[in-house]
């Protein structure tokens, strides 16, 4: 009896690449032996003609699901219903403009097949990405290695295979401020790396914009670790120390080294202020990131709402 795939797809205005997308994806699920194929595209509140293009897609191919939210939820939201709805063997999860190149899927499944639970995709290469986004990357990296409790490997992706037992244990994490690699690696599991090459995008420009990607960065240090918490204690004994040298300093220049070393009692003042000032700014802000986190996890909200599904055998 073939095993299931699932295939999940998050997209957001991505109305020119996804017929592209579900050829590929079928071409090379056609070359996978006993398996048969359910691609479900989740359309997450696209502004464009997105989801008319996947309801066709869906009625022209018994393989794919239509999947449209509410409004924009955003990518890991996407991610996350995907996993709810997909009832694969193994779910495979992947990007839709295609610089995920399907034609991996197939060493995906060789993968689990010989045993593994997660196969996690790894980018050694992106074409056509500009030095800004690759300086930024590499930066990101670089302090998610040093800050995270579980760090993630360079270049790792969202491109992934999970087995189905994967999937049931992801299901039961409820928090609502997540980053889906960083809950995947957290699950553990027996895990195989595969690399590729990220081709450049089909169409269009990515939607995942500098602000987005710096939000997204933040939000995987504070809902991963507490080293910004501990950086936030460390960052403020160094200014408590070095506050308290510079006003030795002051106090102890004019009478052990030279007259010529006289500081004002304002000036004593200032450079005290000005450390505690910094150290204040900097916990409130760290400490600020954790409140939100726990006030969105106490509203209880929804991490999604689906406002249809489209496809065969969908309701």
């Amino acid at each position: 009896m073939p095993a299931e795939l699932s295939v999940v797809v998050p997209l957001f205005n991505e109305a020119k690449n996804v017929p592209a997308l579900v050829d590929a994806v079928q071409a090379a699920c056609a070359s996978i032996p006993d398996i048969e194929l359910t691609l479900w595209l989740v359309n997450d509140g696209s502004g464009d003609t997105s989801q008319q293009v996947i309801e066709a897609l869906a009625a022209d191919h018994a393989c794919v699901r239509a999947v449209e939210l509410s409004k924009n939820f955003g990518k890991e939201a996407a991610l996350s219903a995907g996993l709810d709805l997909a009832e694969g063997d193994a779910v495979v999860f992947m990007d839709a403009d295609l610089q995920h190149p399907p034609e991996c899927i197939r060493r995906f499944v060789e993968a689990w097949r010989a045993g593994a639970d997660v196969v996690v995709g790894i980018r050694d290469t992106t074409a056509d990405k500009s030095a800004f986004r690759k300086a930024f990357g590499a930066l990101y990296a670089w302090v998610a290695q040093r800050l995270s409790d579980a760090p993630a490997a360079a270049g790792e992706t969202d491109f992934c295979l999970l087995d189905r037992k994967v999937v049931l244990a992801a299901r039961a994490l409820k928090e609502r401020e997540r980053i889906f690699r960083g809950l995947v690696r957290w699950l553990g599991f027996r895990r195989v790396e595969l690399h590729f090459d990220a081709s450049s995008r089909y169409s269009g420009v990515p939607s995942y914009t500098f602000g987005k990607l710096v939000n997204l960065a933040f939000r995987s240090f504070t809902s991963q670790s507490q080293a910004p918490l501990r950086a936030v204690l460390y960052v403020g004994v160094l200014a408590c120390l070095a506050s308290l040298g510079g006003l030795t300093w002051m106090v102890l220049a004019e009478r052990v080294i030279d007259p010529v070393w006289h500081y004002t009692a304002l000036a004593k003042a200032l450079v005290f202020t000005i450390g505690l000032v910094g150290v204040l700014q900097v916990s409130l802000g760290v400490t600020g990131l954790y409140v939100a986190h726990i006030h969105q996890e106490a509203l209880q909200r929804p991490l999604y709402v689906v406002r249809r599904v489209y496809g065969e055998d969908a309701s």
